[in-house]
């Protein structure tokens, strides 16, 4: 009897209710599931925390782009004026050219008036030295002061073609004319 009655609470315990579930078996699932609560939660957070970032990037991308479309109307509006002063450069390029062509043309028309005052200098002191001299003299123009005036000439006339050819700098030629002209 003893023998049926382990037998009979051994078949009561394998026939169990539908849906029971043993305790240790439920507080093993019950652990699972909040362990798998707790790291979905934890997913949850961090997820939050990327989108959060995102939106902060695209807040920083949004604004960088605005700043790249500001820099980029003006650098179109710096070429713009780039272009203006490149055309008004290119009018003051050929101003230059127009005054150092007469520059150089009255540098040439100032030379060539110095030679010749020089040259006639000579020749009115040679006709004042035959006006001052008495009628009944012997006395004539001296032909070495001709010849010095002629020899300064001369000098003055080979300076200027050594600075027209670039030998001599505007400074040097004033000085070596000094030092023909005394």
């Amino acid at each position: 009897m003893v023998l049926a009655m382990i037998m009979a609470v051994n078949v009561m315990a394998q026939q169990r209710p539908p849906g029971y579930v043993p305790l240790n078996q439920l507080k093993k699932a019950q652990s699972e599931t909040d362990s798998l609560t707790l790291v979905t939660i934890s997913q949850q957070t961090q997820i939050t925390a990327l989108n959060k970032k995102i939106e902060n990037r695209d807040v920083t991308i949004t604004a960088l782009d605005s700043l790249a479309n500001k820099q980029k109307a003006e650098i179109a509006e710096l070429t713009k004026e780039l272009e203006t002063y490149r055309g008004q450069n290119l009018k003051l390029d050929q101003s230059n050219r127009i005054l150092i062509i007469f520059n150089s043309i009255v540098g040439f028309l100032l030379l060539v008036t110095l030679v010749w005052f020089v040259r006639n200098l000579g020749k009115k002191k040679s006709k004042s030295n035959f006006e001052a001299a008495p009628s009944g003299s012997k006395t004539a123009a001296s032909p070495s002061g001709i010849r010095n005036v002629e020899s300064k000439l001369e000098q003055l006339e080979r300076l200027s073609k050594l600075r027209e050819k670039g030998i001599l700098t505007e400074e040097e030629f004033n000085f070596q004319k000094q030092q023909v002209l005394g």
